[in-house]
């Protein structure tokens, strides 16, 4: 019976271990209310919305995205920037981001970043049928950025999403 004790995680990369078990504590033991990060913003309209629970329910142009979270920064500072990035994007039915929290474990200043400047004026969303709140994680890496989507089910906590 081998089998029983490898270790499925061996195969995800450190950082990519720890953002989701920092993501699964901050919703179980969180008191940021409907805020699931404590870098909290203000400006959206949090009237009612749900996670996405197993699959995308929101989608926007990944490359887009992505732009914009390192358009303020130098091509130099792109390159240097380590880390992991938690956004909560809030999406409403007609297509619009509000930035709701931020969990910033890179080596990059939010301010700097500029993010809910960013995020709310210039990134759209195809219109999803209910307002939904994104869970996205950003890892930066030797010059080089991956994105996923995070969901959280009841059942199965916190997982990533396949588009």
């Amino acid at each position: 019976m081998p089998h029983l004790f490898r270790r499925s995680s061996a195969k995800k990369p450190l950082a990519a271990r720890f953002a989701f078990l920092l993501f699964a504590l901050l919703l179980a033991t969180n008191g940021y209310g409907q805020h699931l990060f404590p870098e909290k913003f203000k400006g959206c309209i949090t009237d009612h919305f749900t996670l996405e629970k197993d699959t995308v329910t929101a989608k926007t142009d990944t490359q887009a995205l992505l732009a914009l979270v390192t358009s303020a920064l130098s091509e130099a500072e792109v390159k240097s920037i380590r880390g992991a990035l938690l956004l909560q994007i809030l999406v409403d039915t007609g297509g619009n981001s509000c930035l709701l929290s931020v969990e910033n474990k890179t080596n990059v200043k939010t301010k700097k970043l500029r993010l809910k400047e960013s995020i709310d004026s210039q990134l759209r969303w195809d219109k999803p049928a209910k307002k939904v709140a994104a869970v996205v994680l950003l890892q930066f890496t030797n010059g080089s950025v991956t994105m996923k989507r995070l969901g959280m089910d009841g059942n199965m906590g916190v997982q990533e999403l396949r588009p």
